[in-house]
């Protein structure tokens, strides 16, 4: 699988396999484990709120991020899971869902690399400079993403995934219309597969 997903690996490390597992357990690993501390404490006192930062790229994939967007995937359907569980103790999950922020999430020290790549998925690689410029002139804006976060938890409602950013909106519209006309692609053909109705 192509990819040239953000790993949290530095570059003397060796293997893929290596930094697969690296990014996994920081980006479901480290959670589950928090998320297993929390919920007692959040139970006893019958309320509090999770937050967990995902991004659009849990939502929707782009080619060349797969093994971010595997994290992400895992993160949001952990934290989809944990939403109906915890929600019968007043406990409540947020899902942030952020798309590109001036953050340095893109520069160079930041965005670690596979030290191997192939020659076969050129435009991949020309995605993975475009990114490295694009640093800089993101659309989101840290502090404004923050606030939104803080007013979230501070407001007690909303709804489970908290979109931030313009780019976030358009790429969960494309996601959600392609997801739609997967499904009803597959109207006739889905039921086949049941047993014959008694």
């Amino acid at each position: 699988m192509a990819q040239a997903s953000s790993v949290a690996t530095t570059p003397s490390r060796p293997g893929p396999g290596r930094e697969v597992r690296d990014m996994l357990d920081v980006q479901v690993v480290g959670v589950w484990n928090v998320l297993r501390a929390a919920p007692p404490i959040l139970r006893e006192q019958r309320g509090g709120h999770i937050v967990n930062v995902s991004s659009i790229l849990g939502l929707t994939a782009v080619p060349g991020w797969a093994l971010h967007c595997a994290g992400k995937f895992a993160l949001e359907g952990l934290s989809e899971a944990l939403a109906a569980e915890v929600a019968d103790f007043g406990v409540t999950v947020t899902i942030v869902e952020p798309g590109y922020f001036r953050t340095e999430f893109l520069t160079e020290h930041s965005l670690a690399l596979p030290a191997e790549t192939t020659a076969h998925y050129p435009a991949i690689r020309e995605m993975t400079l475009d990114h490295l410029e694009l640093q800089g002139s993101q659309l989101g804006d840290p502090v404004k993403g923050a606030g939104a976060i803080i007013g979230r938890v501070l407001a007690g409602e909303g709804p489970l995934r908290q979109l931030l950013g313009s780019d976030a909106y358009s790429y969960a519209t494309a996601k959600v219309e392609a997801l739609r006309a997967n499904v009803e692609a597959t109207a006739l053909s889905a039921p086949a597969t049941d047993f014959p109705a008694a």
